[in-house]
């Protein structure tokens, strides 16, 4: 079981059992144990919607007994709080696994956020770059003489 907080500090816990693969596949048409295999996992990883209605539902019982829609729970999961819901979601299904396929899983989930970090640094290291303040300035003076 893995725990996150939300951003109004309520501690939520996901688990995922074959129940809960069977009730997110039922109500979301997502299946975990596909999407872990191949690129379904990834593509989904792109999609903040899809993963809040995936969380949501791992975590119904929960928000049921605390009176939560679907809506007011996903908007408690905003900016870091989306990251540790997902991470604990990540860590769960690795985890639902057995050891060989769980390890496999864990180390693509690791290789691609590695990378994804590795993207973001290098964009910020572009927008933050002399060579985009003269590009800018170079767009700027173009637009001046169209006006």
């Amino acid at each position: 079981m893995e725990k996150f907080e939300d951003a109004k500090g309520e501690v939520w816990t996901i688990t995922i059992d074959i129940n809960k693969i069977k009730r997110v596949r039922e109500r979301l048409g997502i299946d975990l144990i596909k999407a872990a295999e191949g690129q379904e996992l990834l593509d989904l990883a792109d999609d903040i919607e899809a993963l809040i209605n995936l969380i949501y539902v791992l975590c119904a019982d929960q928000a049921e007994e605390r009176g939560m829609t679907d809506e007011d729970f996903g908007a408690c999961l905003v900016g870091d709080v989306f990251d540790k819901s997902y991470i604990a979601m990540m860590t769960e299904l690795v985890n639902f696994f057995p050891s060989r396929k769980g390890r496999l899983l864990k180390a693509a989930w690791t290789k691609t956020d590695k990378m994804t970090d590795q993207a973001i640094n290098k964009g910020v290291e572009m927008i933050e770059s002399q060579e985009m303040d003269k590009y800018l300035m170079k767009m700027e003076t173009e637009v001046k003489k169209k006006i």
